[in-house]
């Protein structure tokens, strides 16, 4: 029990965080269509520039919230089935929400993908939510740039996220998060997932 709330305070936390560099982001799209539609006159043709500027902005905007969706779902996603899940599609989005962390956002992270990895049978949240909390442990082991890789291994896809001191706290956050086992050591943190 007590595990379960030291991990469950670990994801408040990191989701506070992303919370907070979306909505920067989110605000910084809004203001800027804001002030591209108090250019147009009324009665009046828009220019293609700031016909451009409400296209690009409204695109953004979809990304965003499509990362905002990955936020949603309640608790660590216990109640979640486990399904066949893409990685590259997944990861891409779990880096791609994590660059808006406020403290990370500046550190760059590597994927390096196994092409001929099969997808992998998890909870889809608690996937999401178990990477976001390994690459803000990442990030912060390896300022310089994290590293997140994976391959096949046997009857499981291992991801690695090298490079970094592997602490407990991350790695039974991300326990808790996917019900899966989370190895943490000196070389940084190994997550099995089975393969399908």
């Amino acid at each position: 029990m007590t595990e379960n709330f030291g991990a469950a305070v670990t994801w408040l936390d990191e989701q506070g965080a992303l919370l907070r560099g979306l909505a920067h982001a989110l605000s910084n799209r809004v203001g800027t269509l804001v002030a591209a539609t108090g250019l147009l006159v009324p009665g009046g043709s828009a220019s293609p520039t700031i016909v451009g500027v409400l296209r690009e902005e409204g695109d953004r905007l979809e990304v965003l919230l499509g990362l905002v969706r990955l936020l949603a779902g309640s608790g660590g996603g216990e109640g979640e089935t486990p399904e066949p899940i893409h990685l590259p599609d997944l990861v891409t989005a779990a880096v791609e929400l994590h660059s808006h962390h406020p403290d990370y956002r500046d550190v760059p992270v590597i994927v390096t993908p196994d092409p001929l990895a099969p997808p992998v049978r998890a909870r889809y949240v608690g996937l999401v939510r178990a990477l976001l909390v390994l690459l803000s442990a990442a990030k912060h082991g390896a300022p310089e740039g994290a590293r997140l890789a994976w391959h096949v291994d046997g009857e499981t896809v291992a991801l690695t996220f090298d490079g970094v001191i592997g602490t407990e706290g991350p790695a039974a956050a991300a326990r808790w998060l996917l019900g899966a086992p989370v190895e943490a050591s000196v070389a940084g943190y190994l997550v099995r997932l089975p393969r399908v």
